[in-house]
């Protein structure tokens, strides 16, 4: 077991809801290139030939990347993305926290969220992932 599928497993272990594995089975059947990153796990996409992250796993966080999400309009896309979880499973973004300072958004992994965080990535994801994700 390689050192991605050890971070999944821990996690998915630490994930009392079940909310984790059912977004990671949902982002790799989209195709989605996933690794890990420190405590994070990242799902990555093409755009203009070159890898990005379009969404990332960690423990009890769904996050949207910053590096992606505060291109062209997607930020305005990924707040209305966001106003379909209640506010209080919406998690806020600290200025001193490296995770946060990544991330255009976070979202608690919770059996409350998870058909919004579906409806998120059907909606807002799957629009922008190209045909073919392969490297």
């Amino acid at each position: 077991m390689g050192a991605k599928e050890e971070l999944l497993e821990d996690l998915k272990r630490q994930d009392t809801t079940r909310t984790l594995g059912l977004v990671h089975d949902k982002l790799v059947a989209l195709g989605l290139k996933w690794r890990k990153s420190s405590n994070t796990l990242m799902y990555d996409s093409k755009e203009n030939g070159e890898s990005i992250g379009i969404a990332a796993l960690r423990y009890n966080v769904f996050s949207f990347p910053k590096n992606y999400w505060n291109l062209h309009t997607n930020t305005q896309t990924l707040k209305a993305a966001l106003a379909k979880v209640p506010s209080y499973r919406i998690v806020r973004l600290e200025p001193g926290i490296s995770s946060s300072q990544q991330s255009a958004g976070q979202i608690q992994l919770h059996k409350e969220t998870v058909e919004a965080i579906m409806q998120i990535i059907d909606e807002t994801l799957v629009p922008i992932i190209p045909i073919s994700v392969e490297s």
